[in-house]
């Protein structure tokens, strides 16, 4: 379990089934998905909709256009 925090919520993800909690509640997959660098490594947490990234150290990085994040 990757475990990290942001300014107010304490996030969980389950590599093994890509499972994403927020302070302990698991949130539906229509709402986030991970994230992954180049080579594979998990790197945050992706909020569907609102093109919003929280980023493993806990910053949110708003993206410009639907190209960054694919």
């Amino acid at each position: 379990m990757i475990e990290f925090m942001s300014s107010k919520d304490y996030y969980q993800f389950d590599p093994e089934n890509e499972r994403i909690y927020r302070n302990n509640v698991l949130l539906p997959s229509f709402e986030v998905e991970p994230v992954y660098l180049g080579d594979g490594e998990f790197a945050g947490i992706h909020f569907k909709g609102s093109s919003n990234i929280i980023t493993r150290t806990g910053k949110m990085i708003t993206l410009t256009s639907e190209a960054e994040i694919g």
